[in-house]
C-alpha cells in the first residue's frame, strides 16, 4: 500500500478537508461524505469479522472503523511531513496487531485449525 510516489497512496480526500473545512463548507461536506463511505465500508467488513469470530465482544464496529480511517490518515500525514512512509508503515503494523487482539488473534486460530 505505500509504494512508489507519496502522492500515489496518500488520501487526496483527507488532504483537501484539512485545508477548506472552515472556508468551503460544501467541499468540507462531500471530503466527509467520501472519508465516512469509506468508514462504512470498513465498519461492514467489521462487522463481519466480529460476528464470525468474537460475537460477543464488546466494540464496536463503527468506532473501530474510525480508528482505522484515523490511523491512516495520521499516516499519510506524517509520510508527507517525512518524505518516508516509515512512520506509516510501523503505524499500519500497530493496527494490524490491535485488529488482530480485537478479533481474537483470528490468524492463529486458522492455522490451527490447519493443524488438524
Amino acid at each position: 500500500m505505500l509504494t512508489g510516489e507519496i502522492s500515489q497512496y496518500t488520501c487526496l480526500i483527507g488532504t483537501t478537508v484539512q485545508e477548506v473545512y472552515l472556508t468551503h463548507p460544501a467541499l468540507r461536506a462531500t471530503c466527509d461524505r467520501m472519508l465516512s463511505d469509506h468508514v462504512a465500508m470498513l465498519t461492514r467488513d467489521l462487522a463481519a469479522a466480529k460476528k464470525l469470530y468474537t460475537p460477543d465482544a464488546s466494540w464496536e464496529p463503527a468506532s473501530v472503523g474510525y480508528f482505522i480511517q484515523c490511523v491512516l490518515q495520521g499516516g499519510f500525514i506524517f509520510a508527507k511531513a517525512q518524505q518516508n512512509p516509515k512512520v506509516a508503515a510501523a503505524s499500519l503494523g500497530h493496527l494490524q496487531a490491535y485488529l488482530a487482539t480485537l478479533l481474537g488473534q483470528p490468524q492463529n486460530r486458522k492455522r490451527k485449525d490447519q493443524r488438524r
